[in-house]
């Protein structure tokens, strides 16, 4: 849990590519990781390299990093993504059809795209010190830290939990679209859209921003009665 709180958390990417150097120009290392395999710490370097550069939506440095480790699944996913990303251009914040679709696709493959499924196996939460019992923000950090370090490793927490999180990502995205959009066909589908994903994020228990997601979720669904008024 350590190997991966570091490698996915604490590591800026700059720190992550010198430690590659390091390993890259030493011996063999293994590591233990979940399930009771070893995995060689250059491959597991390597893989959140690309976790990261996806989360940075460089799809194509994912993908080309993914498929030089052999995860043929996460390099196939990355060539959809960028297809799907370099679509929406970039005049006037980029198609709104287009960006519906990406945000679609980011949020049909959650923990598929930004999720780094080589190190957390679905023990992540107990690993987070940022959470309390419902999953929000705010938990117990260790006893050794001071305040200004235990409010910095909190905002780390969160800025990856984020980042990470593709649902999240696709919230974002679909509910610029349905405000530029407003009371028409593409911005009752992209609410209808970014709804789903907030009540997906709500059953998330890793994820947290409970009070933020009840406000959104409030908003949209008053949002789409109006329009479904509007239609009348």
């Amino acid at each position: 849990m350590d190997l991966s709180y570091l490698l996915d958390v604490q590591l800026t990417d700059e720190e992550l590519q010198a430690a590659r150097a390091r390993l890259a120009a030493g011996p063999a290392l293994k590591v233990d990781v979940w399930g009771g395999r070893k995995e060689d710490v250059l491959h597991l370097v390597d893989y959140a390299l690309a976790v990261r550069a996806a989360r940075r939506e460089d799809y194509a440095a994912a993908g080309a990093l993914y498929a030089r480790l052999g995860a043929a699944q996460r390099a196939a996913r990355m060539k959809a993504a960028e297809r799907l990303h370099d679509a929406i251009g970039e005049a006037a914040g980029g198609d709104p059809e287009r960006r519906l679709a990406y945000a679609s696709f980011l949020a049909d493959h959650p923990a598929q795209l930004f999720f780094n499924d080589s190190l957390w196996e679905g023990f992540q939460r107990y690993a987070l010190l940022g959470q309390t019992r419902d999953g929000d923000e705010g938990g117990e950090a260790p006893a050794l830290l001071d305040e200004e370090q235990r409010r910095a490793l909190l905002e780390n927490e969160r800025r990856f939990q984020d980042a990470q999180e593709e649902r999240w990502r696709a919230f974002q995205i679909l509910d610029a679209v349905a405000r530029e959009a407003g009371h028409s066909a593409l911005g009752r589908r992209a609410a209808l859209k970014a709804l789903e994903c907030l009540v997906q994020l709500a059953d998330n228990s890793r994820f947290g921003r409970t009070a933020e997601i009840r406000a959104a979720r409030r908003r949209l669904t008053a949002w789409l009665r109006e329009t479904a008024a509007e239609a009348s």
